[in-house]
């Protein structure tokens, strides 16, 4: 095997990609965050080579090349051409352990999970993995709200233990911690203890965690939209009263407009990117 390091045009790429045969389906979040990093200048090369066969069949790295056509930046990358005609399934490629995003940023898994369903739910709001930069951006700007929310919910049973619930207890922290005033902390106390009683599947403070979990033999336990939207609603302090939740599609899309509005403050950086604002 012979490994030099080659400058990638977009028209080398082009080239290289039309012999990618027998390898995974193309992941379009991948390679277009890939080409934003590398239009924005922000793309470090690692050491992790393109490889192809002594017959130039491309064997790993076509989302990198897909990225440099479709930026049409060029980059330099390590090539590894191996010197007889194995095929992708004779070589040790991505048959170990997949790294986990808790892996790459060597955070607690459950810090992680939150901060990926506020992205999913309450940013982007369709079913998207954030890419790590992105899980790390809200893990520090939100480390506090996660950090509570955590505490309360581990070592607990699927629903009641939920990243999508504990999302949406984090998303009310958030935005009650964005308003400046007397009784803050008490508002965020209140979340919390009624987070915490729903939790432990004790009697909560407020009638509208109470509504909640009466619903939850017969609600869509999938963790849809709708879903984290009647969690959001149970855990907000406006709604301590509440004893019927019931949220219409319309409704649903206008508290995810609203609450996407209210945490624009605290992720700037993500609302500002074109796939944070689809």
């Amino acid at each position: 095997m012979i490994i030099e390091q080659r400058l990638i045009t977009p028209e080398i790429a082009a080239e290289m990609l039309t012999r990618n045969d027998g390898n995974r389906p193309l992941r379009p979040r991948t390679w277009q965050g890939y080409a934003k990093d590398m239009r924005e200048g922000k793309w470090r090369q690692t050491h992790e080579a393109i490889a192809v066969t002594a017959s130039g069949r491309l064997i790993n790295g076509q989302h990198r090349l897909k990225a440099v056509v479709h930026s049409g930046m060029s980059q330099l990358f390590w090539v590894a051409v191996y010197d007889s005609a194995e095929t992708a399934m004779d070589l040790p490629i991505d048959f170990g352990a997949r790294r986990t995003i808790s892996d790459i940023l060597n955070e607690d898994k459950p810090h992680v999970l939150t901060a990926n369903a506020v992205f999913r739910y309450a940013i982007v709001r369709h079913a998207t993995t954030p890419r790590p930069h992105e899980t790390q951006y809200i893990l520090h700007q939100s480390r506090s709200a996660i950090s509570d929310a955590v505490a309360v919910s581990r070592n607990r049973e699927r629903f009641r233990g939920s990243a999508m619930v504990r999302a949406a207890v984090v998303c009310n922290l958030l935005q009650v911690r964005l308003i400046s005033g007397v009784g803050i902390a008490d508002h965020c106390e209140g979340v919390l203890e009624s987070y915490r009683a729903w939790v432990a599947g004790e009697n909560a403070m407020w009638s509208s965690v109470e509504a909640f979990n009466k619903q939850v033999p017969a609600m869509d336990r999938n963790f849809t939209p709708n879903t984290f939207c009647r969690a959001l609603f149970a855990f907000n302090s406006a709604n301590a009263f509440a004893k019927i939740i019931r949220i219409s599609a319309q409704q649903e899309i206008e508290m995810l407009n609203e609450l996407r509005e209210n945490l624009k403050p605290i992720f700037p950086d993500l609302f500002a990117s074109t796939k944070a604002t689809e």
